[in-house]
């Protein structure tokens, strides 16, 4: 059998894995996956590696069900962008930096004024 490697280049959340973004995404019954469709193989495949649990042999079989959910094509709108807010504090008044800078939607944008109002 011919070996590949596929990415599995599901995001650059480090803290999420593999069995995360399955279970979030491709899953039948994951929560982005509203039509509840998932193949046989790709189900099988999931089963053998969550079975696998920590072991050596997870790492492998979780790049099998990247090639799959490759292969099935159904990742095919992946968006890599940094999000950055940047202000004048000498003209703008009511910001306070996130408290995970790269979320700019925690930002309460209602708190902000012109300086001096």
């Amino acid at each position: 059998m011919e070996q590949r490697q596929v990415a599995l280049g599901l995001g650059s959340n480090d803290e999420l894995t593999a069995y995360d973004w399955y279970k979030a995404w491709f899953a039948e019954d994951a929560p982005g996956n509203p039509s509840g469709v998932e193949s046989e193989a790709l189900k099988q495949a999931a089963d053998k590696a969550i079975a696998a649990g920590t072991s050596p042999e997870a790492a492998r079989l979780w790049g099998e069900v990247a090639r799959i959910v490759s292969d099935e094509a159904l990742t095919c709108g992946h968006v890599a962008g940094e999000e950055t807010i940047a202000w004048q504090s000498g003209k703008v008044e009511g910001v306070d930096a996130p408290s995970q800078p790269w979320e700019t939607n925690m930002i309460n944008y209602r708190d902000l004024r012109p300086a001096g109002e």
